[in-house]
Formats: C-alpha cells, sequence, structure tokens
C-alpha cells in the first residue's frame, strides 16, 4: 500500500492512523468486509467468489475475519440480510446481528479514506 501511495511505510501508518484511527491493515479489512457485506445484501455471488473479489484470497479467510468482526458466517449474515421473497410471501427478514463495538482512537473518522501521496497520486482501497 506504501508503494502504491508513494509514501514510506511510517508515512503511511501516519497517515492512515490520523484519518482513521485504526492501523492500515484493520482499516483495509474493514473496508474489506464493508464491501463483502454488500455484496452479499445486494447479489446472490458465492461466498467464494466475494472473497475473491474483495481480495481476502480465500473463502475460508472471509469467514474468519466476518466471524472475528461481527460475529457470524457470511452465509448468516446474507440469511439476515435477505429481502422478502419476490412472489408475494409473507417473510420478515430477521434483524442483522448487531455488529461488535471495537476501540479505536478516532470512532468518529469516516471508514473510508483517501490519501494523497508526495507525488499528487491519490490512493484509495481497491474496490472490486
Amino acid at each position: 500500500m506504501a508503494a502504491e501511495a508513494g509514501l514510506s511505510l511510517r508515512s503511511l501508518h501516519r497517515h492512515v492512523r490520523d484519518a482513521t484511527g485504526q492501523a492500515p491493515g484493520t482499516w483495509l479489512i474493514a473496508e474489506r468486509l464493508a464491501e463483502a457485506r454488500a455484496m452479499l445484501e445486494e447479489t446472490t455471488r458465492s461466498v467464494d467468489e466475494i472473497a475473491r473479489l474483495v481480495r481476502f484470497g480465500s473463502a475460508p479467510a472471509l469467514r474468519s475475519h466476518f466471524r472475528s468482526l461481527l460475529g457470524v458466517t457470511p452465509t448468516a449474515y446474507r440469511g439476515a440480510a435477505s429481502p422478502p421473497d419476490p412472489r408475494g410471501l409473507c417473510r420478515t427478514p430477521p434483524e442483522p446481528p448487531p455488529q461488535r463495538a471495537r476501540a479505536t482512537q478516532n470512532s468518529t473518522a469516516p471508514s473510508s479514506a483517501a490519501f494523497t501521496g508526495p507525488s499528487g497520486k491519490m490512493f484509495r482501497a481497491a474496490r472490486a
């Protein structure tokens, strides 16, 4: 990430922490999980495909991060977030599971951040 942003590793850590209150790795995992959640809610793609698209590398890695940060598996999350049956059958989806609070230095910082390197190049987490 540092090379892509045109920053030293130390500068990248400082910029990310200042903007998000999180270490770069923590921020990146949160961004990838947010994208995975959106895909689970809005598409019928498989968990394997979503893991690849959001760059977790494998479905087990996505499942592990999902479970540790959100307390549920991706499949359970999708079931809780699925819309009512399109055939008109009455089905009220259950409430999505509550998110576990994570301590950060700056909890009001936006979760999606962009950084500008010294060359003026804008860096943002890759989106699928």
